[in-house]
């Protein structure tokens, strides 16, 4: 089957704002005007703590749990598959900023680990309890640098990649969270620099030679 997706994990927030959706003048749900032009799959980021200390959101989608159980379940409703991608941060990550959340900079290297297994497990069994289980699951956001600075950050010296035994024992939590959960749910590892051959070989035979499991290299194309 031909996946035909769309991110809405901004849609709660544009809604919740007054904003509406229409087609050939005639005000629709916005999934609903997806659906008809062909999306089949939604994918859904995920924050950790999109708040500041006085509650107030990020913006960008204030894409917390909340959210995302509501997104999802309109989406299933509509019979299309969800992906969610865990950033494992309370905002944007991508290849120059991996930012750990407010409540998990304190964290030692094995605390973080268990930290992102079980915050993985729980937020997945969260889903399930509701039905609405995501067909894929992303394990970071844009990891081409790594995840969680300092602690699974990657370095480049001289078109050598170093930092991989902590970014693979980082990802192996993440895995191990969706797996305790959801058993044919498929793991997703998401870079960018697509046109970068050489990186992804490199970058993924290290991750391949550390046995971190997961079926499909997601990849960011910015032409």
């Amino acid at each position: 089957m031909f996946l035909k997706g769309a991110d809405i994990s901004s849609l709660k927030e544009v809604e919740d704002q007054g904003g509406s959706f229409y087609c050939s003048k005639t005000k629709k749900d916005a999934l609903e005007i997806l659906k008809n032009c062909g999306v089949n799959s939604i994918r859904l980021r995920l924050w950790v703590d999109p708040y500041d200390s006085k509650n107030i959101p990020y913006g960008g989608g204030t894409c917390d749990l909340d959210a995302v159980i509501n997104l999802a379940k309109r989406a299933k409703n509509l019979d299309m598959s969800v992906m969610l991608d865990f950033h494992y941060s309370d905002f944007w990550t991508d290849p120059s900023k991996q930012y750990k959340p407010k409540k998990w900079q304190n964290l030692n290297f094995e605390g973080l680990k268990n930290q992102i297994y079980q915050y993985t497990k729980d937020t997945l069994m969260a889903l399930k309890d509701n039905d609405i289980q995501p067909e894929f699951v992303q394990i970071g956001n844009e990891i081409t640098c790594g995840m969680l600075w300092e602690d699974g950050k990657l370095t480049f010296n001289d078109g050598v990649i170093l930092g991989f035994d902590n970014l693979a024992a980082l990802l192996k939590a993440g895995v191990k969270g969706v797996k305790s959960v959801l058993k044919d749910t498929k793991i997703i590892l998401h870079l960018e620099r697509s046109g970068d051959n050489a990186l992804y070989r490199q970058w993924f035979d290290n991750i391949i030679n550390r046995n971190v499991e997961f079926d499909i290299i997601g990849v960011s194309y910015y032409p």
